[in-house]
């Protein structure tokens, strides 16, 4: 029967997030670290809770990157996913996905993470990615979400949405690791939570 694989990208396959490595790239070290000490309220409130996920995510890229080519952020995406992906990756992780492709199943990384890094990574792979898209304005970055943050119930919203025929597998595996991952690990029936 047919099998489907769901990660998670950030904290499960790789060993730290991969947004804030990527805006570091982005803009280099010296903006990158100026500019966290002057948002740094912003991430006070998220730590505190005061702020949900989304809204903290979408100021520090707001910060950043608003106004800026969609086709330079995908020229950025593009280099980034080749060269530091890489040293990012879990080996414990990648030797679970390779056993799912070698296997012939159908993967899918399901992550908070932006298109602008994470589809050309998943794209050398051949493997389906379903992740958070940015909006823009006369090719610009307008500094909004174009889909919500796919973070949490929105994970499991945009399974049931993306992943064609989800009722003909018989066996879904789900690898996550953190509160985000809940309701997509509980559409497994093979579920993992921070272990392979």
């Amino acid at each position: 029967m047919p099998t489907l694989a769901l990660f998670d990208f950030d904290g499960t396959l790789t060993r730290k997030d991969s947004f804030l490595e990527f805006l570091k790239f982005a803009v280099g070290n010296t903006s990158f670290y100026k500019g966290m000490i002057l948002i740094s309220p912003i991430l006070s409130l998220y730590l505190l809770r005061i702020i949900p996920n989304h809204t903290a995510k979408m100021l520090v890229v707001r910060y950043f990157l608003e106004g800026w080519h969609e086709q330079t952020l995908r020229k950025v995406g593009a280099r980034f996913s080749a060269e530091k992906i890489p040293d990012l990756l879990a080996p414990a992780a990648m030797e679970k996905l390779t056993w799912h492709i070698k296997s012939g199943h159908e993967v899918v990384i399901v992550s908070a993470s932006i298109d602008w890094w994470l589809k050309p990574w998943c794209d050398a792979l051949h493997i389906d990615c379903i992740c958070t898209q940015m909006a823009y304005i006369d090719g610009k970055f307008c500094g909004d979400y174009y889909t919500p943050n796919c973070y949490g119930s929105e994970k499991s919203r945009r399974i049931q949405s993306e992943v064609k025929r989800l009722s003909q597998y018989d066996t879904i595996y789900a690898y996550g690791d953190s509160q985000g991952d809940t309701e997509m690990l509980a559409m497994a029936t093979h579920a993992f939570f921070r272990k392979f």
